[in-house]
């Protein structure tokens, strides 16, 4: 008996061995993944984003409804030059010189039913907090994911297993113990893209209208 009861405290806390628990899958992470997440933050408030070029980000548009070209990327300062908006809650943002990225978030397809995934996002009071989860379902033209997310998080990047980015975290659908988060097709035009020397991708270009808005700050 003293023996089957050290063997069940020994799994109770030690629940991370194979000999215990059987680990659950998870999506890996790769080293650029983590250095192209950045912290946000404009007179709006505080929000995440990815880099996608030397001085672009990919954001939510709902982080800068603010009317100010300050910004604060991490740690830097600078200003913003241009912001391009798809009317789906997506924001490229162009920042000053003062602020350089020097690793890009590559652009991967739509993802499916199942799929796992991953973001950094900065929620409350903490800054780049990895969470990881999967693709719950679908709800009309949208993505709906079953993660954990929270206010600062809005513009956040979420990955495919590949370490692709295939969607933007803009809204948290809800409420209680119940909460999924939300992302809309990203929807730039080509001409947009090449106005900020973006080369043109359908993963970037869908063709598809969001018709509602369930964005929460």
């Amino acid at each position: 008996m003293k023996h089957l009861l050290a063997l069940i405290f020994a799994c109770v806390t030690l629940l991370s061995t194979s000999a215990c628990a059987a680990d659950a899958p998870v999506a890996p992470t790769k080293p650029h993944e983590r250095m192209t997440a950045v912290r946000i933050v404009t007179a709006g408030g505080k929000c995440s984003g990815t880099t996608i070029a030397p001085h672009v980000i990919i954001s939510a548009a709902h982080c800068f409804r603010t009317a100010t070209n300050l910004i604060m990327v991490n740690d830097k300062v600078g200003m913003i030059s241009r912001i391009l908006q798809d009317g789906n809650d997506h924001a490229i943002v162009v920042v000053s010189e003062d602020i350089t990225f020097t690793t890009f978030a590559p652009i991967g397809p739509p993802v499916d039913e199942g799929d796992l995934i991953h973001y950094w996002g900065n929620p409350y009071l903490f800054d780049m907090m990895l969470r990881r989860g999967y693709v719950s379902g679908f709800s009309g033209v949208n993505t709906v994911f079953d993660v954990n997310g929270y206010q600062g998080d809005s513009g956040a990047g979420i990955f495919n297993a590949k370490g692709q980015l295939i969607a933007i975290l803009s809204y948290l659908q809800g409420e209680g113990p119940f909460v999924l988060i939300g992302s809309y097709p990203i929807n730039f035009t080509s001409t947009q893209l090449a106005s900020v020397g973006l080369a043109p991708t359908p993963y970037l270009s869908t063709g598809i209208t969001a018709v509602v808005n369930l964005v929460y700050e």
